[in-house]
């Protein structure tokens, strides 16, 4: 991607989160609890910009509720297109096309998931340790240093 394509993503991207929570008026997307552009991918000609957004609703893991915020957006989009010509001094602005950027949720999963294999895999350790206490004790003392090898070692150097 040329250096010019990555500006005018940053400057859209910069744009939008400004015009968003203060000029759209539409309740579909005033009703949303925080609406988020986390990206901004350009065409190469300038033409069109999609859109992704993040929206934290109200009620977590309401689908429905991230579907009429994206309505609401994809109906505002003339307008933030024509706001955003003004604001960039280009001569033309690109097409704006929104899409719900569902990465916080993969994160979410993939965050639940590490919990589960951490959680069974402290049981796990856990009920070995507690099957067989002989060797959970040598383990233990076996790592530990004694307290004079490394006092011998130092004086000899």
């Amino acid at each position: 991607m040329s250096q010019r394509v990555e500006r005018v993503a940053l400057q859209i991207r910069r744009e939008l989160g400004e015009l968003l929570p203060r000029a759209v008026k539409d309740p579909r997307v005033q009703a949303a609890g925080l609406v988020t552009v986390t990206q901004v991918h350009v065409s190469p000609d300038l033409a069109v910009a999609r859109v992704m957004v993040s929206v934290m609703t109200q009620e977590p893991g309401d689908p429905g509720q991230a579907t009429q915020v994206l309505r609401g957006l994809r109906q505002a989009a003339g307008f933030l297109r024509g706001e955003l010509g003004r604001r960039l001094h280009t001569r033309r602005a690109p097409e704006l096309r929104f899409q719900l950027d569902d990465m916080v949720d993969r994160v979410d999963r993939v965050e639940s998931l590490l919990r589960e294999i951490h959680a069974a895999e402290a049981k796990d350790n856990k009920d070995k340790d507690e099957a067989d206490p002989a060797l959970a004790g040598s383990s233990e003392a076996g790592s530990s240093p004694s307290p004079g090898d490394g006092d011998e070692q130092k004086t000899e150097a």
